[in-house]
């Protein structure tokens, strides 16, 4: 399973350090067990207290790849642990249409339409991703595929060049349709006497 975080902003490492301290550390037996490894791809080096985290967990920090896609898409699980931010965040985006399963909190999926169970897992407790990511990957094959093949459909829909054309399409026409129907000018105002 893969941990996806921009380890160059603080807020990114405190939700990692969480994730690993409060979330893997109490399943640390049953990821050796189980032989799952954990990879955190971070796009920086891991600072000491992450490493300090990590201590005796089946973990590795990646600080760059090369081919993000053939990363992403090695993995069962992508867990998304942000805490911090508004907005739409192409990490969970490109996670949601990777090929593997995506673990995240609200806030990592903020702007988008995202279901729970639908298209994705959102907790937000770092004990409950970390709990729900273990599932996936040793307990739920059947619900896991179910998940990334929803997630890819609705990133094709709404993310895609093709999806966004649609919309822009969709959104050209319920203009042109309301300049119909209000003549060439502009819709009329309401007077407010």
């Amino acid at each position: 399973m893969t941990i996806w975080a921009d380890l160059t902003q603080g807020h990114q490492q405190d939700a990692v350090k969480d994730l690993l301290t409060l979330g893997f550390q109490p399943l640390s037996n049953v990821l050796h067990n189980e032989g799952i490894h954990i990879v955190v791809l971070g796009r920086a080096p891991a600072t000491p207290a992450l490493v300090e985290a990590a201590e005796g967990l089946p973990c590795v920090f990646v600080d760059w790849v090369t081919d993000l896609q053939a990363a992403l898409s090695s993995s069962d699980v992508i867990l998304l642990p942000d805490t911090v931010g508004t907005g739409l965040k192409n990490r969970s985006i490109q996670a949601l249409g990777s090929g593997a399963c995506a673990v995240g909190t609200t806030v990592a999926f903020e702007g988008t339409d995202v279901l729970d169970g639908i298209h994705a897992v959102v907790r937000n407790a770092p004990h409950m991703l970390a709990e729900s990511a273990l599932a996936l990957t040793v307990e739920s094959h059947a619900h896991r595929a179910a998940l990334s093949q929803a997630a890819r459909k609705f990133v094709d829909a709404n993310y895609s060049p093709e999806g966004v054309l649609d919309q822009w399409v969709e959104l050209y026409r319920e203009a042109m349709h309301l300049a119909e129907q209000y003549g060439q000018g502009s819709p009329p105002r309401q007077s407010v006497v």
